[in-house]
């Protein structure tokens, strides 16, 4: 099976490979046969079953990707609204 990338699925086909990965080694499967299996990397086998390991099922669930609103600001959200409203104030229409 070709890979894929798995960033692509959706997070419940994530999950699935997920869980397709875990009874797979389960049943005593070499962690690279199950990459080769479900199409994925030896790394992305491996990850997943240390975060099962330990961590359960439940660390195998999606999780939300990327940075939590508002983190890495440039501004505060006090510097914001000042900002705002000197353009609001002073638009070039004036």
């Amino acid at each position: 099976m070709d890979k894929d990338d798995a960033r692509r699925l959706s997070p419940a086909e994530q999950h699935e490979r997920r869980r397709q990965v875990i009874r797979s080694f389960k049943r005593g499967t070499n962690k690279r046969q199950i990459g080769r299996d479900i199409g994925l990397s030896y790394s992305a086998v491996c990850t997943t079953i240390e975060r099962y390991e330990t961590g359960g099922a439940k660390s195998l669930a999606p999780r939300q990707r990327g940075r939590k609103v508002g983190e890495q600001r440039s501004l505060s959200a006090q510097q914001e609204a000042h900002l705002q409203r000197l353009i609001c104030e002073r638009r070039p229409e004036q």
